[in-house]
């Protein structure tokens, strides 16, 4: 059994689901993980905020998802993306990579720019520029 990436994900956000498990130089990906462990839903992660002391999905908030595409094919990517308040609204932020460690840097500056408070427009080019080094 393969172990789930470690993120940071700070307080004020939902994991609805997160299925994006680690892969190294040392136990990369077989047939069979691509096909369990390479699908287009991968994670899912929403932000929150506090009404009246209790926790509850922002319903103006974001929603980060990563899935890889094509499904299940070697030769496909990492795609994250952002939209607000979620696959109905606005698509915010979309970049794609093969590499895990990128895609996990790219996942972490979203969620802490979006906790922080940045303008979005400076966490997409923080992002874009995680995902081209």
């Amino acid at each position: 059994m393969r172990a789930l990436v470690p993120l940071r994900v700070p307080a004020g956000w939902l994991v609805e689901y997160n299925t994006f498990v680690e892969f190294g130089p040392d136990r990369p990906p077989t047939v069979d993980d691509y096909r369990w462990h390479h699908t287009q839903d991968l994670l899912q992660i929403r932000s929150c905020k506090v009404v009246d002391g209790v926790w509850q999905v922002d319903p103006d908030g974001f929603l980060v998802d990563l899935g890889w595409y094509p499904d299940g094919e070697p030769t496909g990517a990492y795609r994250l993306v952002v939209v607000r308040p979620d696959f109905r609204g606005d698509t915010v932020i979309e970049v794609s990579h093969r590499e895990q460690s990128v895609i996990c840097r790219a996942i972490e500056t979203c969620i802490a720019g979006i906790t922080n408070g940045a303008a979005v427009s400076a966490i997409a080019e923080e992002v874009r520029d995680v995902v081209s080094r």
